[in-house]
């Protein structure tokens, strides 16, 4: 752990950078001030029909029906939201093109994402339903070519760089204990070191079970704003640490990504430790029923044995 606290901090994923100088404060207002009027004007909606919905951390949504197609719309919450709105377009009309009618349309002096409504599936996605979706958007995004999308510090070193003081700010505030610290920063630098023979692809960023979505065609994997130039398996692996996929969690599970078993399990590290230090920042730690030192042990054990040890109670951290 080498970086000071007050180093600079490149700040990939777009709830970081929120709450790397923010908070819930002011979001709602901020969302409540979004006046979708002009665009309701402009697409000849039915207004007895909008509902606004709850999807996501910073982007504001409704569904609305233009005729007789039922739409889902959705700007942001924040100025710094728009470029990622922009990805997210981009990115999804690529991903799902032929599959998913998806639009960007300037409006007010603001953009709108305007696309059809998808349905909420019912029965979780399994881990064959996941690598499926992954490996269907991976053939249609190219990093040469969607990476011009991305901010220059969209990266995978970019959230290295992230999980190396978010490592040195929890273990300095004695929010992990010191045994854990040190087998995090191992496989820190084991992630790191393997990075150097990756080939990038395009990632979701945030491909968690609230994500994933079909239609007649499949599962539809939405919420693009958080994407960045990654490795493959990332996603996967990011799916894996949600709550609701524990489960999923063993052996089985190693060997579906291309790298070994040690680099599948530095890598769910990497990503729990930032999910850990993300509720810490956004102040949601209060309630949760498992201590960060267990959250990253049940990752840690992996390593070691090959055995998930799952806490029984599972009402902690599911972000």
């Amino acid at each position: 752990m080498t970086k000071s606290l007050t180093s600079p901090s490149t700040i990939v994923l777009s709830k970081l950078r929120h709450f790397s100088s923010a908070s819930d404060a002011g979001l709602e207002a901020s969302k409540a001030a979004v006046d979708v009027g002009p665009l309701l004007t402009r697409l000849n909606a039915n207004l007895d029909t909008l509902v606004r919905v709850q999807e996501g951390t910073l982007g504001i949504c409704f569904t609305v029906r233009v005729g007789a197609r039922p739409c889902f719309l959705k700007s942001y919450a924040t100025d710094e939201g728009r470029g990622a709105l922009e990805k997210e377009i981009t990115l999804l009309g690529a991903a799902y093109a032929g599959r998913l009618r998806v639009a960007g349309i300037e409006c007010g002096n603001r953009l709108w994402m305007v696309m059809d409504v998808l349905d909420r599936p019912g029965a979780a996605a399994g881990v064959e339903d996941v690598l499926k979706t992954i490996s269907r958007y991976e053939e249609h995004l190219s990093p040469s070519v969607h990476g011009a999308r991305m901010r220059p510090d969209d990266n995978m070193s970019s959230l290295m760089r992230e999980a190396d003081i978010a490592l040195e700010r929890m273990a300095s505030r004695n929010l992990i204990g010191r045994d854990v610290a040190r087998q995090v920063e191992t496989h820190l630098h084991r992630l790191e070191q393997s990075l150097k023979s990756m080939s990038t692809v395009v990632c979701h960023g945030d491909l968690g079970p609230a994500n994933l979505m079909c239609n007649e065609d499949g599962w539809v994997a939405v919420d693009w704003e958080d994407a960045f130039l990654g490795v493959e398996g990332y996603d996967f692996l990011y799916w894996l640490t949600f709550f609701d996929n524990r489960r999923h969690l063993g052996d089985h599970v190693f060997g579906l990504t291309p790298w070994p078993r040690e680099v599948d399990v530095a890598m769910l590290t990497m990503i729990v430790l930032l999910k850990c230090d993300l509720s810490v920042r956004a102040g949601r730690v209060a309630g949760n029923t498992l201590t960060f030192d267990q959250r990253l042990g049940e990752m840690l054990a992996l390593d070691r044995s090959g055995v998930f040890r799952a806490h029984t109670d599972t009402s902690g951290i599911s972000r």
